[in-house]
């Protein structure tokens, strides 16, 4: 590796010293192709490693636009095992179907000071991949009022406890008799029973998820995973949003559209993987960012331990801007390599230097309500001096985002993640404002009766026939129907991080209800 920021690797040639062989379809060797390495004699170390192709060697004749004699070109290849870039000659590479059934990846150090409380007896019956469903694991109740887990169970942050039991309890706390607020009561059981399907899920990628796998391929892996164990039937229950997947300096709402099917994880990534699950409305949202080159672990740590210090400071009274102060001090005391050549040429200082790491100030935590992500109510990550508090019975997911780049995202790229515009036009309207666009009405009909309030992708359009949907999609969305919600980018050679967890505030405690084992 070169002496050049994390992540940068300098190209290492290596000859093809075997007898030329001629291969079937070498051919097709092409970008974004795993291979293995095989018969070299000079660096018989790389033999039988794998790795992704990533680019085709500088011996190669151009013609135009076009590459000539691409058989007998060298392809660069991004290893598996460390993220060097190599020149092998095709004879030497073999195309190989990547073993997704090997150790899990980094996703940093296991949090300290946490006490798990989960009740998981069926946790090691569940089979690679996911075949059992919740049902058949969890035949019997594991407590007397929930037949799946609980989350982490957590005492209140209140200092006086005195003043606790009088009077500000009594204030935040939801009256469950008031029929304005009694449809807004948390269904726990339905939580937890998301919550479950989350840790499985999550579990399952943390399995199969390497370099070199398409993001196409993990969203895919990972929504029909979601599916079958929540049982998925139109919106009782299902997933909560489109899974995201979002890399490197992309902080959030990216999700692959099939027109992106050649995009692949790499070694030197930080992604971030955001998915939702919703049971009768009710949505455990939850995500966390995993790295296969260990330099990043600092940057992980970071946003990990700053969304547990979210979660201690949570609590029924407490004003929203005290628990972005909490979120902050616990981030910003932190420093990182920095992972990125870019990002140090755009800092115009030496190539291997440590940033201090800064929460990302326009993305916020949340409260949630039944089929409503975004019920109102934001969770900063820095003092913003908002008085609002929070109130006991509410449902909040704690949401940090970290960042080695300029710390303030901006809208860019392709619009992956779409939902309907509950402040626009009626839905009576419909008709008046798209008479002369019958698709944008079919389209608009399906929307409404199969994600209603919440988030979709252009990718479940695709699925459910409507191929050529994009038209009839920017029509609504010009007319205030939908909203887009095109991907969140920070200072583009950073690297953001993010965790997330999905918080109940009780009377007896808060529950941090997507708690699993792994984060």
């Amino acid at each position: 590796k070169g002496s050049g920021g994390v992540g940068h690797v300098t190209q290492s040639r290596v000859s093809a010293t075997s007898s030329q062989i001629e291969k079937p379809g070498i051919e097709k060797l092409l970008i974004g192709s795993i291979v293995q390495i095989q018969n070299l004699k000079k660096m018989h170390q790389l033999n039988n490693l794998t790795g992704t192709v990533v680019g085709i060697g500088p011996n190669s004749t151009i013609s135009g636009s076009r590459i000539v004699n691409i058989a007998r070109t060298a392809r660069i290849v991004e290893l598996h095992s460390n993220g060097v870039n190599v020149l092998v000659q095709p004879d030497n590479l073999q195309p190989y179907e990547l073993n997704v059934n090997k150790l899990p990846p980094f996703s940093g150090p296991t949090p300290l000071g946490i006490n798990l409380r989960l009740c998981h007896p069926e946790r090691n019956m569940q089979t690679f991949p996911p075949s059992k469903s919740l049902r058949e694991l969890y035949k019997f109740n594991c407590s007397g009022e929930s037949r799946y887990p609980h989350g982490e169970l957590m005492p209140l942050p209140i200092k006086d406890q005195t003043r606790a039991d009088s009077m500000m309890l009594r204030r935040h706390f939801v009256d469950v008799d008031d029929p304005d607020v009694a449809e807004t009561v948390p269904d726990l059981p339905a939580l937890r029973e998301a919550a479950e399907v989350h840790r499985q899920t999550r579990r399952y990628v943390q399995q199969f998820i390497r370099p070199g796998l398409s993001f196409l391929e993990i969203a895919q892996r990972i929504e029909n995973t979601t599916a079958f164990l929540v049982q998925k039937n139109g919106l009782k229950r299902g997933w909560g949003f489109p899974t995201g997947l979002s890399v490197n300096h992309i902080a959030a709402h990216d999700s692959p559209n099939y027109q992106q099917s050649s995009k692949i994880l790499k070694y030197s990534d930080v992604l971030k993987i955001d998915f939702g699950v919703q049971v009768n409305g009710w949505i455990i949202d939850s995500a966390f960012s995993i790295t296969f080159d260990p330099r990043h672990l600092g940057l992980l740590y970071a946003v990990r331990n700053a969304t547990e210090a979210g979660i201690r400071a949570a609590g029924p009274g407490v004003p929203l801007s005290e628990v972005g102060a909490a979120i902050q001090e616990a981030m910003e005391d932190r420093y990182t390599v920095l992972a990125s050549i870019k990002d140090a040429k755009k800092r115009k200082g030496p190539m291997l230097q440590t940033v201090r790491i800064r929460c990302v100030q326009n993305l916020c935590g949340h409260n949630m309500k039944q089929y409503v992500i975004h019920s109102g109510k934001s969770v900063p990550s820095f003092p913003s001096g908002d008085h609002e508090v929070m109130e006991m019975g509410e449902v909040y997911a704690i949401e940090v985002f970290g960042t080695t780049g300029i710390a303030y995202v901006e809208e860019k790229g392709s619009c992956s993640h779409y939902m309907w515009n509950k402040d626009g036009p009626p839905k009576s309207l419909l008709h008046q404002y798209l008479s002369d666009k019958p698709q944008a009405l079919r389209l608009a009909v399906h929307i409404q009766s199969h994600y209603s309030t919440l988030a979709f992708c252009r990718r479940w359009l695709d699925d459910a026939g409507f191929k050529d949907h994009l038209p009839a999609l920017d029509a609504l969305c010009d007319a205030g129907f939908v909203e887009r919600y095109p991907p969140l980018c920070d200072r583009e050679g950073s690297f953001v991080a993010q965790f997330e967890h999905t918080i109940y505030l009780g009377p007896n405690g808060k529950e941090v209800i997507s708690r699993g084992e792994d984060y």
